[in-house]
Formats: structure tokens, sequence, C-alpha cells
């Protein structure tokens, strides 16, 4: 990716904006496989030099739509760390997050891409349900590595697995009703957990 300047001018913004949502709208409509710096140069009406001014390539370009996500789910886990909050609110950030990178999202679950992206994002999810579920109950910080990282792998995957349902249904059912179905499952688990001691 190139080193984007500290301060960049507002037509260098623009100009990566409009080839950003153009590439964005082709994702929703074609296979990452098919689209070309061409096409995307038409879509965002930028000819192919000024696309090679900001980016290498279309990887590049991906890249940096990663980054951006993954910074505003570092946002998110620095709020949470830092702001004890209820988990109702924490998994309706995290879906309001994912619903604001639907198409990019889905486009990577559909291909089956990016792994190092989704290997990112598990981490911090992880990070997020360890910070939850240490504040709200002292049962965990008692359990060894193992147990923890079971319970996390656990909790992650089944968060993820409702999360790509919901990505794959183009994100029709209500977030509220969402969050509140993830919460009880995790509060379920955790519930079970502590019971179980």
């Amino acid at each position: 990716m190139r080193a984007a300047p500290f301060n960049k001018d507002k037509r260098v913004c623009r100009t990566c904006d409009q080839l950003q949502k153009a590439y964005l709208t082709l994702v929703s409509q074609m296979p990452l496989d098919k689209i070309s710096v061409a096409a995307l140069c038409r879509a965002a009406d930028i000819n192919r030099s000024t696309f090679y001014q900001h980016y290498d390539d279309l990887i590049d370009l991906q890249d940096e739509l990663f980054v951006e996500c993954l910074q505003e789910v570092d946002d998110l886990c620095r709020v949470v760390k830092e702001q004890p909050m209820p988990q109702d609110q924490v998994m309706h950030m995290i879906l309001d997050l994912i619903q604001k990178h639907q198409i990019l999202l889905r486009a990577f679950v559909i291909e089956n891409t990016r792994e190092a992206f989704w290997s990112q994002l598990d981490q911090r999810i992880q990070d997020l349900f360890w910070s939850k579920l240490s504040q709200q109950s002292t049962y965990y910080v008692h359990l060894t590595s193992d147990e923890q990282e079971n319970i996390l792998v656990f909790l992650t995957y089944g968060f993820y697995a409702i999360f790509r349902r919901w990505l794959m249904s183009g994100c029709k059912e209500n977030i509220e009703s969402l969050t509140q179905t993830a919460s009880a499952l995790t509060n379920r688990c955790i519930k079970v957990e502590e019971s179980a001691d």
C-alpha cells in the first residue's frame, strides 16, 4: 500500500473516496476476480493514470478499505475497554459496523478471501469478548488460559456464524432483534459456565 501523506489534500481525498465508492458498487455487482482497473475507472469516471497515482493495483485499494474497517474495529475496542457498557450495546455497535461495511464483508465471505483480514478481525472480536467477560464476572479470570481460549473461540465463532448469516441475507433482520438474540445466547453460555463451577 502506498504511504498516505499525513495530511491528504481535499482533491486526493475526493478521488480516493470516488474510487472506493465505485469499487464497492462493482463488488456488489460482480465477483472480486472479475473487477478490473479499467472497469473501476469507468465506474468512477477517472482515468487509469489517476488511479495509479493513488494505488498500485486493486489489492492496494482493497487493503486500504481493510485498514479503514479494522481501524473502526480498533476504535470500538478502545471505547469498550475504557467505558464499561452493557453487552447489548457492544453487540449493537459491532453489528452497526458490520452493516456499514456489509458490501465489502459479504464479498469476502462469498469469495472466501482475505484470510489475513478475518484473522485480524477474529483477534479483535475475541479481545472484545474477553474484555466484556472479565468486566461481567470474576469467574473467567480464574480459568486456565486453555479454558479461557476455548470459551472465547466458542463465543467468537458462534457470533461469526450469526453475523455471517445476517450478512448473507443482506442485513435484513433488525439490528435490535439480532442484538437481543446474540446477547441472550452469550448470556446463556456465561451462566452455564458459571453454574458448572
